[in-house]
């Protein structure tokens, strides 16, 4: 229950956003090939990577909530002693994903006046370890948005009661409402299979054929897009595999893709695409597929050559169209009158 009367000693301190690694606070940077942005809540369920952890003997009553359903959120019940703590640590999915920035929004709720004791009120803190127990600032009743440090792999917000002005606290919360956390999937390496089927099979191609490949991304946030390109010109660029609506981004971070989890898209997909040769001229053509993965790397080229054949000549009228979508071709031959005539009757 809580409480509204001030006790005559502290009111928990909240202490936000620590990382594991350098530390190096910059301002969010640019979204950049080879990042995504993983969101925390924002109105959704997602919570990926996100667990809770208790410090100190926090008493009956605290709450520890890692989940956006009902909400992400940690607080210590009045009386709770000097040095316990109930938080929250975001860790980046294993395969070498480094955090690069992005925001945390927090929610802060102290009973009473957040600043008798003397202690600053609303002021940024950092935590070198998810142990320390120095109080750098508090939220008190304010909500704020948070810059996330560039490198590591962890971040932490706590509740944490000081005991700097009394052997127990009085009771207080953070929730975190949202977070956009970018993400570099460092080990990520897309990559497109030697394209086959009938486009490639040799000779020449005329109608409609086919090329088939596997585009994969072993290690990284899956192969979000695959673009193919005839002679330069794109002819298919697609998600060829949602991933039950996994791999649609819900929105951009910068130039980041957003996502709701941090592996969004299938790690390998075969794709089949059909190819008009009729559009084009007749002649040596280049097709070049590429693979896009979720963090926007982009595979090495692969690359076809082939050579199309759509029109054939007859004596009477010049270059007429084939017809026929593979296999053998089907001819269409137009004769004079005379031969019309001669060949009457003939089957």
């Amino acid at each position: 229950m809580l409480r509204a009367s001030v006790r005559a000693a502290c009111v928990p301190g909240v202490v936000i956003l620590a990382w594991a690694g350098s530390f190096a606070t910059v301002a969010v940077p640019d979204a950049r090939a080879g990042a995504l942005t993983l969101v925390t809540c924002a109105g959704s369920s997602a919570d990926a990577g996100w667990a809770s952890f208790s410090e100190g003997a926090p008493p009956g009553g605290s709450i520890n909530l890692s989940s956006c359903s009902p909400g992400m959120e940690v607080a210590l019940p009045d009386e709770a002693p000097a040095g316990a703590a109930e938080g929250l640590v975001f860790t980046a999915p294993g395969g070498g994903e480094t955090i690069i920035g992005g925001e945390v929004t927090v929610k802060g709720y102290a009973s009473g006046d957040p600043g008798y004791d003397g202690e600053p009120v609303g002021q940024e803190g950092v935590l070198s370890s998810p142990s320390e127990s120095s109080v750098f600032g508090r939220m008190g009743n304010t909500t704020r948005t948070f810059k996330i440090p560039a490198g590591g792999s962890q971040i932490w917000a706590r509740e944490v009661c000081s005991g700097s002005n009394g052997p127990d606290c009085g009771y207080g919360s953070i929730s975190i409402p949202s977070a956009y956390i970018v993400l570099s999937p460092t080990s990520a390496t897309p990559s497109v299979s030697p394209l086959s089927g009938s486009l490639t099979s040799g000779g020449s191609q005329h109608g409609t054929q086919d090329v088939g490949f596997t585009a994969a991304d072993p290690g990284g946030p899956g192969i979000y897009q695959v673009t193919a390109t005839i002679d330069g010109k794109v002819v298919y660029q697609a998600t060829p595999n949602l991933n039950g609506g996994a791999c649609a981004p819900v929105g951009t971070y910068g130039a980041a893709l957003e996502f709701y989890s941090a592996n969004p898209c299938p790690q390998s997909v075969p794709v089949s695409l059909p190819i008009e040769t009729g559009t084009l001229p007749d002649g040596i053509h280049s097709l070049t597929v590429t693979a896009t993965d979720a963090a926007s790397n982009v595979s090495a080229a692969s690359q076809a050559i082939f050579r199309t054949q759509n029109l054939i000549s007859t004596a009477s009228a010049g270059r007429v169209a084939r017809t026929g979508t593979g296999g053998e071709p089907a001819y269409l031959v137009r004769f004079d009158g005379l031969t019309n005539g001669l060949l009457h009757g003939v089957r």
